[in-house]
């Protein structure tokens, strides 16, 4: 049975915000329209659906939908008219791991959907099963699409001189092959995970999403190491 969202007109400058969130079906939280969102959104009436989910269902950010959601009464309704926006309000975690004899130290920024889920054992044990791989692979990016583009066409020019003996036609899979190496280097998704190598950590963190049914995204890290070469600084005498 699906009942319609009605917004009696005295309360529509105040509340009816819905965030909608996939973990096999849709679920819906309703928040108040207050300052905090008002400053962000602008509008009273939209749908708020994290960047991955509107990629999957096809949307487009801006656009008006309608989508049948299930709520937490088992009561299905009916969302019209309402504009699709990205979903910009993280929870999450920053943590930090400091190894053994502290020469080396990570810190973290793991985002998710809720705060419920940021407070959970099985996300806490994420965030630190990162920190740890994080401080052992040195990772350099957080995903392929953060690595600059002149490092990239660095890595080719390196590739091209290696084969320049080989066949025009075999040269292209051979340089393929090689820069996606690099990126299992570099790209801390693209890392095997240091405590199971069977799985890269994108394997890892999709299986923690499956399992706690939100979202989650590594947003950035830095690792530090004692003693080491400090990017742009001016050498020391």
């Amino acid at each position: 049975m699906a009942t319609d969202i009605d917004i009696p007109p005295e309360q529509r400058d105040v509340v009816q915000l819905i965030t909608l969130r996939s973990n096999g079906q849709f679920n819906t939280t309703v928040y108040n329209y207050d300052d905090r969102f008002r400053g962000i959104y602008g509008s009273r009436h939209v749908v708020l659906m994290h960047r991955n989910d509107i990629d999957r269902l096809d949307l487009k950010e801006g656009e008006m939908v309608a989508l049948t959601t299930a709520v937490e009464d088992g009561i299905e309704r009916r969302v019209e008219g309402m504009r699709v926006v990205a979903y910009e309000i993280p929870e999450g975690c920053i943590a930090s791991y400091i190894h053994h004899g502290s020469k080396l130290g990570v810190l973290v920024e793991i985002n998710c959907e809720t705060d419920f889920v940021a407070r959970n054992d099985s996300f806490r044990e994420l965030v630190k099963d990162i920190t740890q791989h994080i401080a052992a692979a040195n990772p350099s990016y957080v995903k392929r699409e953060d690595v600059p583009a002149r490092i990239i066409e660095s890595e080719k020019e390196i590739y091209r001189a290696q084969v320049k003996d080989k066949p025009p036609q075999a040269v292209e899979g051979i340089l393929k092959g090689k820069l996606e190496k690099f990126y299992s280097t570099v790209c801390l998704l693209e890392q095997p995970f240091v405590k199971n190598p069977e799985v890269t950590i994108k394997d890892h963190l999709t299986a923690k999403i499956a399992q706690l049914g939100e979202n989650l995204v590594i947003r950035r890290f830095t690792r530090w190491q004692l003693g080491e070469e400090i990017p742009g600084a001016a050498p020391t005498a």
